[in-house]
């Protein structure tokens, strides 16, 4: 919901800079990480590992989770894998009676079935853990049966995140490149808005 930002007062265009993905009717300079590029990485270092059959999951689908899939998707296309359409699993939004993101119910079917990916990519790190705990309840072992990789903006130190591979997005580089943009636009600097 973005009701707040815009009524957020500004004295001038050069007030706003936004970080992570835009918004809808705000014209502001965005700084956000390469999301194709992450979706790359994350494919080619599981090709590497000698695996073909490769789900994707994201919490929910918006703009930064389809450009991540389609770098993903890209590089698995371009190493004659593709992609199987039921490995590609898109959750729900969080609201106010879920948290959101796949059901465990979804992704049991998912690896209880005959066919089903040796290793998944998910967009971010609960969505991850929730990939682990399904996978020791149906009877895998990570990462012999399925291998799990996530990206997330921290490296997280649970006893579950620490058994994952993660492509790790550096937030607080973000935030400074964010900070300098909006103090180099506040000096009248319009050579550094990307």
């Amino acid at each position: 919901d973005h009701r707040d930002l815009h009524s957020f007062p500004t004295r001038r265009s050069s007030d706003l800079v936004l970080c992570h993905r835009g918004v809808p009717g705000i014209s502001a300079p965005l700084v956000c990480w390469d999301s194709r590029g992450i979706g790359r990485i994350a494919a080619r270092e599981i090709v590497a590992r000698g695996h073909r059959k490769i789900a994707y999951l994201a919490m929910f689908k918006y703009s930064i989770n389809e450009e991540q899939f389609e770098g993903f998707k890209k590089v698995l296309d371009d190493a004659g894998i593709g992609i199987n359409e039921k490995f590609v699993l898109w959750g729900q939004a969080p609201s106010d009676r879920s948290e959101g993101g796949v059901s465990e119910e979804v992704l049991a079917r998912l690896l209880l079935d005959n066919d089903r990916p040796t290793a998944i990519y998910c967009s971010d790190t609960s969505e991850s853990e929730k990939v682990y705990l399904t996978a020791l309840q149906c009877g895998l072992k990570v990462p012999k049966d399925l291998s799990i990789v996530s990206s997330d903006d921290k490296q997280h130190s649970s006893y579950i995140s620490r058994k994952l591979a993660l492509v790790l997005k550096n937030e607080f580089d973000l935030g400074n490149k964010a900070a300098d943009l909006l103090h180099n636009m506040g000096k009248g600097d319009r050579k550094s808005v990307v």
